[in-house]
């Protein structure tokens, strides 16, 4: 059994009941306000950030396939302009919480002329008063098998919402 875990800010708030071991938590780091890095033997860093969106969109899993091109070529532009090697996009997958919220998720493996075999998945929840939680994980190959706690963690998401601002 886990723990249950809260995160909050101005903007929204979660309670998951899971947490994330060997993951640090940064607030306000590298212009996010929530942020988990792990370290690997060469003291580089996977980072796995959390941003409440603040925006209340019903996601739907058609709509979000078509939409897959518009991510593809952003990510292709992206790529060219920072000299980035792309080697693969992955397929866009759906899931949902046990209180079953909905969960998409997209992603593709890059590599830089520093960094090889980068992972980059963007996971989006929808909470259910329709906003949206953005979840990003970059993950080096050292943590390409921490992929499936993240989505796991993601999933053990209880309550969430947006906060009235």
């Amino acid at each position: 059994m886990g723990r249950v875990y809260s995160l909050s800010d101005d903007r929204g708030q979660f309670s998951a009941f899971n947490h994330l071991p060997g993951w640090e938590y940064h607030k306000n780091m590298m212009g996010l306000p929530h942020v988990f890095l792990k370290t690997t033997k060469k003291k580089k860093h996977s980072s796995f950030s959390v941003t409440f969106t603040g925006q209340k969109i019903v996601l739907k899993e058609d709509k979000l396939k078509k939409k897959l091109e518009g991510y593809t070529q952003g990510r292709k532009e992206w790529a060219k302009k920072k000299k980035v090697k792309i080697k693969k996009f992955h397929k866009y997958e759906f899931t949902q919480t046990k209180q079953k919220m909905r969960i998409h998720i997209i992603g593709f493996d890059y590599s830089t002329p520093f960094l090889k075999n980068i992972k980059e998945k963007s996971i989006y929840l929808n909470c259910p008063d329709d906003s949206i939680i953005h979840f990003k994980a970059v993950l080096l190959p050292e943590h390409h098998k921490d992929e499936t706690e993240l989505i796991n963690f993601i999933k053990s998401v209880m309550t969430c919402k947006l906060n009235q601002i």
